[in-house]
């Protein structure tokens, strides 16, 4: 089983971080992706447990299960299609800390080949730094635009 953690803060309240987290529809708007949609809905809302989610480039496509959904703090997920591993599953943790938001986004997984270890853990990882840079960088926007809003 192959691990990966990465972690990040942001000056935005939690409730900004885990809107953008658990919307799924709209990963378009802010991280690397041309396409993101839901293929089934879940509870207790449309992004919660049991909600499929459909996220990708062409060609590639990745196709998620949520499996845990406790707003505004964790919300995990296992891949059921468009990689080459097995096992996938990532906890996305966020908590309050004195900046405003810390993030820990971890996944872990195994390869149906061997030799896909290490570009897969290098893919992975890439990805996973990406989505935490860029959910910073919008929860942080959002957040200094409320702001703005609220002075004037």
């Amino acid at each position: 089983m192959k691990t990966i953690v990465v972690e990040g803060s942001v000056e935005a309240p939690i409730d900004v971080v885990w809107g953008l987290l658990a919307d799924a529809r709209n990963y378009q708007r802010w991280a690397a992706m041309r396409s993101s949609a839901l293929e089934k809905t879940g509870e207790p809302t449309e992004d919660g447990v049991g909600a499929i989610r459909r996220f990708g480039t062409w060609p590639i496509f990745s196709r998620e299960e949520v499996v845990e959904f406790n707003p505004p703090h964790k919300l995990s997920y296992v891949l059921l299609s468009g990689l080459p591993v097995v096992n996938y599953r990532a906890d996305v943790d966020l908590r309050d800390d004195s900046a405003g938001t810390a993030i820990r986004w971890s996944a872990s997984f195994d390869v149906r080949r061997r030799w896909l270890a290490i570009p897969m853990r290098a893919f992975l990882s890439f990805i996973l730094k990406d989505f935490v840079r860029r959910l910073t960088k919008e929860a942080a926007a959002k957040a200094a635009a409320a702001k703005a809003n609220r002075v004037v």
